[in-house]
């Protein structure tokens, strides 16, 4: 495995110190917020296992058993020239797996010391890392970049950014907590000596966490702030008995000056090589996933899948499918099962689509056959589609294909079950209507447009007006509830039915008040409302005003407002009782316009 891929894969385990350092402050700020839970800080005991005999024969028992007994009995120059090709990571968590391996790997006086700047020096990507700061070992410099993610003062763990300045990772509270602006460092430390503030690195408000800039916009962290001045006076009293104490002093404070000027110098080159780090890994990722892609799908062409679903952009999409490490055998074993599944449920979808698709157009096929006003009772497509039989075949397993000759003997049943749809629609409409003496329902039976043109004349004048029954009258008035407060349409017979086929969650009702309307309206027409249809009534020329509405407005009134029967029904929802109607052609109107006549006479 070359080192390129390694530690792209290593970086790439844990948000990556790109994540953790950007130039914009801003980004660096949200930085500090945590992403996970606050931990104390605290050494975590581990539970006693028994006697200290009986553990170290357990352990004993459990190093014979291991597969890398043989790795450490490796001779170690051979064990250096391996673990030269690592990564720094990747030395991290090696020293995690065995006691003798972190005691090789960490401690000051081992022979593999100089791994550390070894396998610095040969990362691969955008060159070496930069070498650590003054006091920071190698590993615990490859620790602060690459894996820590807790603050160092509080334990709060998800703190991406690192405050270079201070050499430490903190999150907002604490940064707030440690740092001191420069006009308070003689307020708060009035015995620190004046210079302490000349040789301490510091930070902008902005990396302080601080809203308000000071003038200079320099916080100090109050630790490295003791530091200094400890370092001032120790100079001081090193130098104390010599003639030129302060000409000494002011050269070391010249030097340590400089110092920090080139540590903030190295500070904003090391923000910019994690930029560029981040960006670099960016780039690599987009390519390892472009890779994984295209290696995944080889795969699953290779196996017979169909290229449409191989390629479809959902699949693409899905997390499993750009993995951010490279794509090996085993990482592919892992997921196959999970893809080929996925594979199959989106065919099996796309199909059971195409399969309602094909089922909806032999239904439309269908209703062409039949007469033309008989499509208005018809259920919906979906409805249709999910008749069991249909529904069968339409869910039937994609790789079993649906014969022509089972789509035809689905079709040949479709009247029937549609005939007893249309039955029970009728009935349970029905009982929702007042008791009253209805004529009989007529057989719901469908006329082909290849019958002779006597028979299709009859169905039209016999059958047709009663064809739902008692759902055909004038009387029966239904309520849609439009699903936010009182609103609702009012329906009316025949344009009732027109709509019980559709696929929707609303719900209907009777609507007692509408009813008494129209049968006020027929009775007015001299008509019988138990047998006088929606049909019959739209055939009479006849308008109607409200005579409630009338004594409202006043006997003064020139003009009237005359609606026609429909109208007058969805009028009553105006009212909260059935109000009283009178026919227009009793009044002496000289014209209507617009809904409004003009009464004549005095």
């Amino acid at each position: 495995m070359s080192s390129t891929n390694n530690y792209t894969d290593k970086l790439r385990r844990r948000p990556g110190p790109s994540q953790a350092q950007q130039t914009s402050k801003d980004q660096t700020s949200k930085g500090r917020t945590s992403k996970g839970r606050t931990k104390k800080g605290q050494a975590v005991k581990r539970r006693k296992t028994g006697g200290g005999q009986a553990t170290d024969k357990t352990e004993r028992s459990v190093t014979n058993h291991r597969n890398d007994s043989a790795f450490l009995n490796m001779p170690l120059d051979i064990l250096y020239e391996m673990l030269s090709r690592l990564m720094p990571v990747d030395l991290l968590q090696l020293a995690r797996t065995n006691k003798s391996l972190r005691t090789l790997l960490m401690s000051q006086s081992s022979s593999f010391k100089s791994i550390w700047k070894t396998v610095r020096e040969n990362a691969s990507g955008l060159g070496p890392i930069p070498e650590p700061f003054e006091g920071i070992s190698e590993h615990r410099w490859a620790y602060l970049l690459f894996e820590d993610r807790d603050c160092v003062e509080c334990g709060e763990c998800g703190i991406e950014a690192i405050t270079l300045e201070f050499k430490r990772r903190l999150c907002e509270t604490c940064v707030k907590k440690g740092t001191c602006k420069y006009q308070d460092v003689k307020k708060k430390f009035p015995k620190f000596e004046a210079q302490v503030v000349d040789i301490t690195p510091w930070v902008d408000a902005e990396e302080a966490c601080r809203v308000r800039k000071g003038d200079p916009d320099q916080w100090y962290w109050i630790e490295d702030l003791q530091s200094s001045n400890e370092r001032i006076v120790n100079f001081k009293a090193k130098e104390c008995s010599t003639a030129d104490l302060q000409s000494k002093l002011q050269d070391w404070l010249t030097s340590e000056t400089a110092k920090v000027a080139a540590f903030h110098e190295r500070c904003a080159e090391l923000r910019g090589w994690i930029e560029d780090m981040s960006d670099w890994l960016k780039e690599e990722e987009e390519a390892t996933q472009e890779q994984n892609i295209l290696e995944i799908q080889r795969r699953l062409l290779a196996l017979g899948h169909d290229p449409i679903y191989v390629q479809d952009p959902f699949l693409v999409a899905l997390p499993l499918v750009i993995p951010r490490k490279s794509l090996t055998d085993d990482s592919w074993n892992k997921i196959a099962p999970q893809l080929i599944k996925r594979l199959r449920d989106r065919k099996q979808v796309q199909v059971s689509r195409e399969r309602a698709t094909y089922a909806a157009k032999l239904y439309r096929r269908y209703k062409k056959t039949i007469l033309p006003i008989q499509t208005l009772y018809l259920p919906g497509e979906r409805i249709v589609t999910a008749f069991p039989h249909i529904k069968e075949l339409v869910d039937r397993d994609a790789a079993v294909e649906v014969t022509d000759e089972e789509w035809a003997h689905a079709m040949k049943a479709l009247p029937s079950l549609l005939m007893d749809w249309m039955y029970a629609k009728r009935d349970r409409l029905s009982a929702m209507l007042p008791a009253g003496n209805y004529p009989p329902n007529k057989p719901m039976r469908f006329f082909s447009l290849d019958d002779t043109p006597f028979d299709l004349d009859h169905a039209r004048r016999e059958l047709m007006p009663w064809f739902a029954g008692p759902l055909e009258l004038a009387i029966a008035v239904f309520k849609e509830h439009l699903g936010w407060g009182e609103r609702f349409r009012t329906l009316i017979g025949r344009c009732f039915c027109s709509i019980w086929g559709e696929e929707t969650t609303r719900t209907y009702a009777f609507f007692p008040r509408g009813s008494e309307t129209a049968a006020s309206l027929v009775k007015l027409v001299g008509k019988d409302p138990m047998t006088t249809t929606m049909a019959e009534m739209d055939l009479i020329q006849e308008n109607f005003y409200c005579l409630d509405c009338a004594v409202k407005h006043g006997i003064a009134q020139t003009r009237v407002r005359v609606y026609p029967w429909r109208t007058a029904v969805e009028h009553a929802r105006r009212h909260d009782h059935s109000p009283q109607w009178g026919i227009a052609s009793a009044l002496s109107l000289g014209s209507i316009c617009e809904q409004w006549g003009e009464l004549e006479g005095p």
